[in-house]
């Protein structure tokens, strides 16, 4: 008997130093996962960004010359101005556009004997696009959009102000901020629909075979002026 009471005790000891589970277990364990996904498009992005710059003016041999074209960078020609210990992942895809200036059609460089990317005129963009895993998406609400921790991780990752965030429907009223009508908008790191992904951009074939809202396929999106 005097054993089972020693033992009893004990037990109680080591159950009086049991720890509650932590407050902040998701911001410690889980976010950082879901930061290292953001990361992978935004570091993509970035180098997409380099290899355009340094294919235009002060890089190009006069102030008009523009070497980039429009359509997919192919991954081969973004990895060399990926940071080193970066890998390119090819679930994110980097897409040049040149638009006109109302960005409801998109230009074909490639085969053209005057770059439409060199037009002053025309609207020029970057966009940098995939898929969000199905892990990261909100399954119990019924909206496509990511999940709190997804959320989290893109505010964590980018400032305010950056053209990032997951694809939304939004209203196509023809307005200063949304001048070609689109039906997309980029929901930022804030969760406001502050920028409308243009129309020419929403119609092209490969963005739509990856971030087709009718057919709810929500992207994480990077988008920049060059």
């Amino acid at each position: 008997m005097y054993i089972w009471v020693v033992l009893a005790t004990f037990l109680a000891i080591l159950a009086s130093y049991t720890l509650s589970p932590r407050t902040d277990y998701r911001k410690l364990a889980v976010e950082p996962v879901a930061e290292a996904q953001v990361a992978k498009l935004v570091t993509k992005h970035n180098a997409a960004f380099e290899y355009v710059k340094f294919r235009k003016h002060p890089y190009t041999s006069g102030r008009g010359d523009i070497n980039y074209d429009t359509g997919i960078i192919p991954d081969d020609e973004i990895t060399p101005y990926l940071p080193y210990g970066h890998y390119n992942d090819e679930n994110f895809i980097s897409q040049i556009f040149c638009m006109d200036e109302f960005m409801e059609v998109a230009y074909d460089s490639v085969g053209s004997a005057d770059n439409p990317c060199a037009d002053r005129n025309n609207k020029k963009r970057l966009i940098t696009y995939g898929p969000i895993p199905e892990r990261w998406l909100n399954q119990m609400s019924g909206l496509d959009r990511p999940n709190n921790d997804y959320m989290n991780a893109v505010r964590n990752t980018v400032d305010e102000g950056e053209m990032l965030g997951y694809t939304a429907n939004g209203d196509s009223t023809i307005t200063k901020e949304n001048p070609s009508g689109s039906a997309v908008m980029i929901m930022d790191r804030m969760g406001s629909a502050m920028y409308y992904i243009p129309k020419a951009i929403v119609n092209d074939a490969d963005f739509k075979n990856v971030c087709d809202l009718t057919k709810n396929k929500v992207c994480l999106v990077y988008m920049s002026g060059i």
